[in-house]
């Protein structure tokens, strides 16, 4: 593997940990929102009881919405970090999506700038397997967890050659 896809890779590598690490410390800021939302519902369910037999029936679906919602939070904070990080990502990217999949997985795709041999690339994030997992597991995951995401969370990550066609994707599950 030349030393130029190799440093290309481990950018790619760094990239998806930096955004788990940042998205973490930045959820610590918003950890009394939750919190504040929860206080409220606890209020009003204490006020009635018949309405709060109403509400638990009716309790999936506003827990969906509230997950929608959680991650388009996290998806806005992953892409707040990777506008802060644009500079140094366009000598290796020429695009990265962000994108929610609900109901708890969120969706990285990365496009190279420049065609990169992917069968080297395959080679590399197969061995970054155990990495990524554990990033997920210690940072991610709790990071969307902080941002109201309830239940299975899941990160895919997906990276595209500058043709667009697929290098390599992996999905990870929370545990």
């Amino acid at each position: 593997m030349t030393k130029r896809l190799r440093n290309t890779l481990a950018a790619a590598l760094l990239t998806a940990s930096l955004i788990g690490v940042t998205a973490c410390s930045s959820d610590d800021n918003k950890d009394a929102t939750p919190s504040t939302s929860s206080s409220s519902s606890e209020s009003s369910e204490t006020t009635s009881e018949e309405p709060t037999t109403e509400e638990s029936s009716a309790s999936e679906e506003p827990a969906a919405d509230d997950n929608a919602k959680a991650l388009e939070t996290y998806a806005g904070l992953e892409k707040a970090q990777l506008d802060a990080m644009d500079e140094s990502l366009k000598d290796i990217y020429s695009d990265i999506k962000v994108e929610t999949a609900p109901p708890g997985g969120m969706v990285f795709t990365y496009t190279y700038k420049d065609q990169t041999d992917a069968a080297a690339a395959v080679e590399y994030f197969e061995g970054q397997i155990e990495t990524l997992q554990n990033l997920c597991d210690d940072q991610v995951f709790p990071a969307m967890e902080q941002t109201g995401v309830k239940g299975a969370k899941s990160i895919t990550y997906t990276y595209l050659n500058a043709d667009g066609s697929e290098i390599w994707t992996k999905k990870f599950d929370s545990k």
